[in-house]
């Protein structure tokens, strides 16, 4: 594709220059000017006088490059971008600008970058990519490298390219006076995931800017996405990074702790969700159109579904109608699932005979460490979907012990707890507050209230069909 570079060039006509599976592995998503000269507005509030060094170490056709050296015509500028062409036309549009070729996460082609940066003040800017797959994930040894920096606790894991990319620009600016301002993927300001990267940034750096850009900035995606700005002088924020505390939900949080347990401690045993990552094969609202589907593909038959190549890395197998499963959404949808862990490869999903606990026909299930915050008590047998942080705990299965407190009722105290969990407090002032960074705590008078209630119809126990076995 060739574009003029005498005048404005469209970013987001090169990405979608790019092949389809080559744009989704590199996260090639290229920035909106008006984009641009907000991150840079930001950063101009945080300069000080002197000699800057710009450095985008994913500059891509140089959108970030070619407005610096307008706005600032004194600033040396550097840039590294992965795409030959890319790289071509951002020296082409800024020939000032010293840039190269190379993987600002491997191959040493940054370190080799920074050895010409000679400015006593550095900002590192950019829009770096974030595919929520990063490729670095392949290559164990230089994930562990960057991700060792990072103290992960329990499910947490660093998987998009631009947290490796803040952890390369923090290893610089630890030893360098300087800034930090990258477009990213908004779940950086909340999602769980990352909470330990925002801690590390805070700790080390001083936040100055925090600015949600909502969704559909860039075409054809709905990832919601901000930018914030970091410097090298400052406070540095110890606790609760990017968001104030909330007194009413703190206050909520103490209390109900203080008289009862975090909703993975009171009920311990649980299982994550299924997540098929291929739902346009695997998932039917219709039981008929799923076998009819399942059933041509098994036998080889070319399907017309969206990621061809995705479909083409899935094994030929057998089919068997058994397979065929209930398949419980968030909010209780109900559609069905073809269930064969060889086209389903996750080593957390063992559904396996009396192992089973998907077929316990009473379960409930409920978000952690997310938003929106939900739970509900589902009455029949059938794979619960995994969004995100979804757990589930099967209720009468093979005598697992569910709940941490002993009650009378375990079917009235999970629908208690599912009640509590969708309650207006916990909706509308814990969750906004809490609910990425913290488990909810739930009080134990939810439990005793679910009892007084059940007492008149108390009972024993029903047992799954699976339990029974």
């Amino acid at each position: 594709m060739r574009l003029s570079t005498s005048g404005p060039i469209d970013e987001q006509a090169l990405a979608e220059g790019l092949s389809p599976q080559t744009r989704r592995q590199r996260g090639a998503y290229f920035t909106p000017v008006e984009v641009v000269d907000q991150v840079l507005d930001a950063v101009q509030r945080q300069l000080p006088s002197g000699r800057i060094a710009f450095i985008d170490p994913a500059c891509g056709a140089g959108a970030f490059l070619a407005r610096i050296a307008e706005r600032f015509p004194e600033s040396e500028l550097y840039g590294l971008e992965l795409d030959e062409g890319s790289l071509q036309l951002a020296q082409q549009r800024v020939p000032r600008a010293v840039l190269r070729h190379g993987d600002a996460l491997r191959g040493g082609a940054l370190e080799r970058l920074l050895d010409e940066v000679h400015a006593p003040f550095e900002v590192w800017v950019g829009n770096p990519p974030y595919n929520g797959t990063s490729a670095l994930l392949k290559d164990a040894a230089r994930w562990r490298a960057l991700a060792s920096r990072v103290e992960l606790a329990r499910g947490q894991s660093l998987r998009e390219d631009y947290v490796f990319f803040m952890l390369r620009a923090l290893e610089r600016l630890k030893v360098r006076r300087g800034a930090l301002a990258f477009v990213t993927s908004a779940t950086l300001l909340d999602a769980w995931a990352y909470a330990p990267v925002r801690k590390l940034l805070c700790e080390a750096l001083c936040l100055r800017e925090v600015q949600p850009l909502g969704r559909g900035v860039f075409r054809d995606t709905q990832v919601s996405t901000c930018f914030t700005v970091f410097t090298t002088d400052g406070h540095r924020v110890l606790r609760e990074p990017f968001r104030a505390v909330d007194a009413a939900a703190l206050e909520l949080d103490e209390a109900w702790a203080a008289r009862g347990e975090r909703l993975p401690a009171l009920v311990p045993f649980s299982r994550p969700g299924l997540k098929t990552r291929f739902d346009e094969l695997l998932v039917d609202d219709d039981r008929d159109a799923l076998i009819d589907r399942m059933r041509r593909f098994c036998a080889g038959e070319a399907l017309e579904l969206p990621h061809p190549q995705k479909l083409a890395a899935l094994p030929r197998v057998a089919f068997d109608v058994k397979k065929v499963r209930r398949f419980i959404h968030p909010r209780g949808r109900r559609a069905w699932c073809y269930l064969d862990r060889r086209l389903i490869p996750r080593g957390d999903h063992r559904f396996q005979g009396d192992e089973d606990p998907h077929a316990c026909d009473v379960k409930l299930a409920f978000s952690v460490r997310e938003l929106p915050l939900w739970a509900s008590v589902f009455d029949e047998p059938g794979c619960v979907t995994m969004y995100r942080h979804t757990r589930f705990a099967p209720l009468y299965w093979r005598g697992a012990v569910n709940l941490s407190r002993p009650v009378k009722d375990p079917r009235a105290a999970f629908e208690a707890i599912a009640s509590f969990v969708m309650s207006e407090e916990v909706q509308n002032i814990w969750a906004p507050a809490f609910a990425t960074r913290r488990d909810l705590p739930v009080p134990f008078d939810v439990l005793e209230g679910a009892e007084r209630a059940a007492a008149p119809r108390l009972h024993r126990p029903r047992r799954s069909r699976t339990a029974a076995r």
